[in-house]
């Protein structure tokens, strides 16, 4: 069993190839983050709570304001705001039309 805790803060993860820290995996409805490298085909945890620095488009049309819903967007392998994507959480800092990362609290979003 892949490492985790009493407080539901990670979950198994089993993935068909590697992937590396920071990595966003999305399962389901699931945003979750990669807080270690997991090798493929073999079984680790990934964090489905917490706070994260995560990949952010940029140029026009791209700031986050702090307390934002954003949402993770498989295309493009970033977040923004609006419904395009999968829910992922809210950004905890702001982040500029030039900012290449947000940081981003993981909340199960509706």
């Amino acid at each position: 069993m892949a490492s985790t805790n009493s407080y539901g803060n990670y979950m198994d993860y089993t993935p068909g190839s590697a992937v590396a820290v920071g990595d966003v995996v999305v399962l389901g409805s699931i945003v979750a983050v990669a807080p270690r490298p997991i090798a493929a085909n073999e079984l680790g945890s990934v964090a489905v709570e917490g706070v994260f620095d995560v990949a952010k488009a940029t140029g026009a049309g791209t700031t986050i304001a702090q307390g934002d819903k954003v949402w993770w967007y498989t295309t493009g392998s970033h977040v923004v705001t609006g419904s395009t994507g999968v829910a992922m959480g809210f950004a905890t800092e702001a982040a500029t039309a030039d900012d290449t990362s947000v940081k981003v609290k993981l909340v199960h979003l509706s």
